[in-house]
């Protein structure tokens, strides 16, 4: 493991943090916007109330000297993240809203009907 990945924005689901998740660093985060959605303090990660540098502190040293506990919590995290926010997971998502919304203007739209996209052509 590198690093830990330290979020105080508040921005929902924020992208340094999936991206954190996703490449395995334990992510420790402030109780805000989007993070408590995404992380699961104990299990997943660190989360820490706004403002409150003791708490942000405490948790920093606590993954540096308990690297077990910081690789599991990250391994976790990455699981969730992969899970969640990968591009098969977006794609199937983006088709189902597709077929929820044709379903409700009343188009029928057959099952399983979407055919894969031939390879792109070999660069010359």
């Amino acid at each position: 493991m590198a690093g830990i990945c330290g979020w105080l924005g508040g921005a929902t689901e924020p992208p340094a943090v999936i991206e954190s998740m996703a490449t395995r660093l334990p992510v420790i985060a402030t109780r805000v916007g989007g993070n408590p959605e995404l992380i699961e303090s104990g299990m997943t990660g660190c989360l820490v109330q706004p403002a409150n540098r003791e708490a942000l502190a405490d948790a920093i040293l606590y993954y540096l000297s308990e690297r077990t506990t910081a690789r599991r919590h990250a391994k976790a995290a990455q699981r969730i993240a992969q899970a969640r926010f990968s591009l098969t997971r977006m794609v199937a998502d983006y088709v189902s809203l597709y077929e929820r919304e044709l379903a409700t203007a009343g188009v029928a739209v057959p099952s399983g009907s979407a055919e894969p996209l031939p390879a792109p052509p070999a660069p010359s």
